[in-house]
Order: C-alpha cells, then structure tokens, then sequence
C-alpha cells in the first residue's frame, strides 16, 4: 500500500484553480517542489511521462481534470500516492483504490465520455473487461503508438 506525500492542500487547491482556469491539464505536486504542468489531451502526457520520467509519478500526489480508467491505470503503474478531481469515473476510483492510492473527487460518474458528449470515451472503451493495470497501459502504449 502507497503512503501519502504531505502536500498542503493549499497546493492541491491552487492546482486545481490553474486546471480550471486553463493554465494546464493536471500538475504533479510533491512537498517542496514547483507543480509539474502537464500539457496535451487525452493521457498520451501521463503515459509519456511512465515511459520517459517514471520517477515523476512515483510517490506523486497528481492534481487533474478528469480521470478515467485510462488515466487511473497510467498512474498507478508509475505509483502516484493520491489523486485530486472535479471529475472521476467509478473504474477509475475503483481500479486506483484497490490500488491503495487515495481518491479526492468533486463528481464520479459511470464513465467518461468522448468530447462531444455521444458515447464512452474512445480509450476507456478500449479498457472495458481488462482488469490488471499492466494490461491496460500495454493496451495504451499500444493504441497511442498508431495514433
């Protein structure tokens, strides 16, 4: 089980306020440090961060927008302790607590959906049945390499 960093929440709540008012799509918070923006859609900036700086996520307490269960297996493989969310589908907070990292979450919903609001989010439905993490983000890495 994950041990929580102590970030203040006052730098969970700024980072927050900087996501909502588009200064970034997520921060990455650890005590002492500058929050780390992340930029671009969808989870290709977590999971090129897992690939390209894991050690950024690990032990990390991760401020974002929305989290699906894309999203949330990205961060459990890299081991971020603790999410912060307006918005969390109820995979994700599942797949992240069974993982032991805590959730903080404004709204959960069923499952995220695509941009115009239609259906599943294209990358979630890619993850539907699949329960192990490392099966997800394979299947991640694999879908992103043909995007």
């Amino acid at each position: 089980m994950n041990t929580a960093i102590p970030v203040s929440q006052t730098d969970i709540d700024a980072a927050l306020a900087r996501i909502a008012a588009g200064e970034a799509d997520c921060f990455i918070l650890r005590p002492g440090c500058e929050p780390l923006p992340g930029h671009g859609r969808g989870v290709r900036p977590l999971l090129q961060l897992l690939e390209n700086a894991p050690e950024t996520l690990h032990g990390a307490v991760l401020a974002d927008k929305i989290i699906g269960k894309a999203a949330a297996a990205i961060m459990a493989t890299g081991g971020v302790v603790e999410v912060h969310t307006n918005i969390i589908s109820t995979p994700a907070r599942a797949l992240l607590e069974a993982e032991g990292i805590k959730v903080v979450a404004t709204e959960e919903v069923p499952q995220i959906l695509n941009r115009n609001k239609s259906q599943m989010c294209p990358i979630d439905s890619q993850l539907e049945g699949i329960e192990s993490i490392e099966e997800c983000v394979t299947v991640l890495q694999n879908m992103l390499i043909t995007l």
